[in-house]
């Protein structure tokens, strides 16, 4: 455990089979993908905190969590981030004739998301997509129609990319109520694959410096946030420490 969050820690390919696994299923197995943010919030907001454990598994999507896991005996822990993992599951989709559903991003991304997806994997079934508007979580009409997409669609995974922590709370609200094998959180995932927002060259992704290149292209909104994860890095230090000193 790191701070108040339960982790599974897989591999790479372990929670890519488990996911499309649990997808066949068709029982709305949810997967949280969790970073430093989400320790950092998940230490102050008890409804998040509660929400993403009723999750089917939380994986790892940050290197300080990545490396906390690895020092406390689980040296095969690796990052498991939405934005890496939705091409992944999308191809294995495509193999298996499986079908997603990407739902979020600002209007017509998750469009563009699903011709980029369908261009690279030939075959894949692209079940549908949809862009909830501001402020959908306190509308009790979009909540029904975004449900209703998925029932009218049944897609074997569901991918909602609408900002932590208000995924994760929908998801855990409605989650019972969806048609979906597994619903996964990506936050601006759907704007990576699209296009639209640029990700970190291969230097600052191999050198655990991607968070650096998202703050340099919107200092202003994740300068905060960030401000809050750095803080958070010595609480972690200090519960590695114990464990090494207990082991």
């Amino acid at each position: 455990q790191i701070v108040s969050i339960s982790f599974t820690p897989f591999t790479r390919q372990q929670a890519l089979d488990s996911m499309i696994n649990l997808a066949r299923e068709q029982k709305r197995a949810w997967i949280v993908t969790s970073n430093l943010d989400h320790v950092v919030t998940a230490d102050t907001n008890q409804r998040f905190r509660e929400n993403i454990h009723k999750s089917d598994c939380i994986v790892a999507d940050g290197w300080p969590v990545v490396l906390a896991l690895r020092l406390m005996g689980h040296p095969g822990a690796q990052r498991i981030a939405g934005s890496d993992f939705l091409p992944l599951i999308a191809e294995q989709c495509a193999k298996n004739g499986m079908s997603i559903f990407l739902m979020g991003g600002m209007p017509g991304w998750a469009d563009e998301a699903a011709s980029v997806l369908v261009n690279r994997f030939p075959g894949l079934k692209i079940a549908g997509t949809y862009c909830p508007p501001f402020g959908f979580e306190n509308s009790p009409d979009e909540t029904r129609k975004m449900i209703d997409l998925t029932k009218s669609t049944k897609p074997d995974f569901l991918f909602l990319g609408v900002g932590s922590p208000k995924q994760e709370n929908w998801i855990a609200d409605h989650r019972a109520e969806l048609a979906c094998g597994a619903v996964i959180g990506v936050g601006a995932t759907i704007g990576f694959v699209s296009g639209r927002i640029q990700r970190a060259p291969w230097f600052f992704k191999k050198f655990g410096l991607e968070w650096f290149y998202r703050f340099c292209q919107e200092p202003a909104r994740l300068g905060p946030r960030y401000a809050k994860d750095l803080l958070m890095i010595p609480r972690i230090a200090a519960i590695v420490i114990r464990y090494k000193l207990k082991s």
